[in-house]
């Protein structure tokens, strides 16, 4: 038994066509601000301001696309024949036969993109001018696209098989005779894409238009006359002929058993057959962009974090610290001595307490009043480093005033 594979692949692929035109550099999308002003000019004169400004793009894409493909194949095992044979039996088996066949196609497409300029924005001023002047300001802004793609293809795809495993004949045999032929597995496939057009236009404009006439003297005549115009073209078209044709003959039958003495036995085999066809032709795609001239989002500036009035302010006074008591000097002392010494001294304590005070309630402000003298007129106005200064040049005093009184009654003991 023997076997045949037929496999034929034909692909064709055409050339895309590709257009991609910026009018202005991709760094220099928007073009910035038109400011156009007739101002500070004297009386009876005349003053006039033209701008023009002109984007014109014109493409044009064509594409035309022929293409023949033509496969026949052949396959064939069986047209076997037995006869006149004595003795013996009669065994006629034929092989399988496996093929396949596909087209692939794809032709005329066409991409382009064409972006043009925006202007930011326009200003125009006729200000300030003096009386009886003519103050003319004219500003025409045109932009205009026109984009067209042709595509025209024809594809024409033909497939001509002829298979075969039968057909066999056993005549005229002494003997049994038996006959098996081969199966057939076909498959076939026409894939064709045509005409695929794309295009993008970026078209041009302006932003923001402010016109303003103010501030010019008596009998003056102010004009602005403005003209914007924006037109984008787009034209696709799309010519499509596919043709495909398939024809197919496939046998595996047709066998003959004549004139034998003994049994026949015929087998045929199966026949698989498979075609597919895929055909797109005559897609458009087209975007024309008109945000180049939006303006950007503003960002939100970020909000201050709020924070917690210090402690110990005025509202909320903090609890004054307590100088700490001097250590006590060695040596014997009569402590009822050295509590009437320490109460001879009541002011300068309470001063003490007083002043003390006076600076906690005064961290946050910088500055305190010291307590009232006796001595006359205001008490004075001191800042907090001084206070501090000044508490610990009495403290020290008060130490040694005590240690002096410590010392002058020891000896006077002895």
């Amino acid at each position: 038994m023997s076997k045949h594979n037929i496999k034929r692949k034909i692909a064709t692929i055409g050339l895309i066509g590709f257009i991609g035109m910026s009018l202005c550099s991709p760094l220099n999308i928007l073009a910035g601000t038109i400011t156009i002003t007739n101002s500070s000019n004297g009386s009876d004169s005349t003053n006039s301001a033209q701008i023009t400004q002109t984007q014109s793009a014109n493409v044009e894409q064509n594409n035309t696309s022929h293409v023949d493909n033509s496969a026949t194949q052949n396959g064939n095992t069986g047209d076997n024949t037995v006869q006149d044979n004595v003795g013996g039996d009669i065994d006629i088996q034929t092989g399988d036969i496996e093929t396949s066949t596909e087209f692939t196609n794809t032709v005329g497409g066409n991409d382009a993109t064409v972006n043009q300029c925006c202007t930011d924005s326009v200003e125009m001023q006729n200000t300030g001018n003096g009386s009886g002047s003519e103050n003319t300001i004219e500003i025409a802004y045109n932009a205009n696209i026109d984009l067209t793609q042709n595509n025209q293809a024809e594809i024409n795809n033909s497939s001509d098989k002829d298979l075969n495993t039968g057909d066999n004949t056993a005549q005229d045999n002494y003997g049994n005779v038996k006959i098996h032929t081969g199966g057939i597995n076909e498959n076939t496939s026409f894939d064709n894409v045509i005409g695929a057009n794309s295009a993008n236009a970026g078209q041009g404009g302006v932003g923001d238009i402010s016109a303003d006439n103010s501030n010019n003297g008596s009998d003056s005549e102010n004009t602005i006359f403005g003209e914007i115009t924006i037109e984008v073209i787009i034209a696709q078209i799309n010519e499509a002929l596919i043709n495909n044709h398939e024809r197919k003959s496939l046998n595996t039958g047709g066998n003959e058993c004549n004139d034998n003495l003994g049994d026949c036995e015929i087998i045929t085999g199966d026949i698989t057959s498979h075609t597919e066809v895929y055909n797109e032709a005559g897609n458009n795609d087209a975007d024309v962009d008109d945000e180049c001239c939006d303006e950007e989002p503003t960002p939100t500036p970020p909000q201050p974090t709020p924070t917690e009035p210090p402690k110990g302010g005025p509202d909320e006074p903090s609890e004054p610290e307590q100088p700490e008591e001097p250590d006590q000097p060695n040596g014997e002392a009569d402590i009822d001595e050295e509590a009437d010494a320490d109460q001879k001294q009541p002011d300068i304590i309470d001063g003490i307490k007083d002043i003390v005070a006076k600076i906690t309630d005064s961290q946050v402000l910088g500055a305190m009043e010291l307590p009232d003298t006796g001595i006359g007129g205001p008490p004075p106005v001191i800042s907090w480093g001084q206070a501090m200064l000044y508490s610990a040049l009495l403290l020290v005093g008060i130490y040694f005033r005590q240690a002096a009184n410590r010392f002058e009654r020891k000896f006077a003991k002895r």
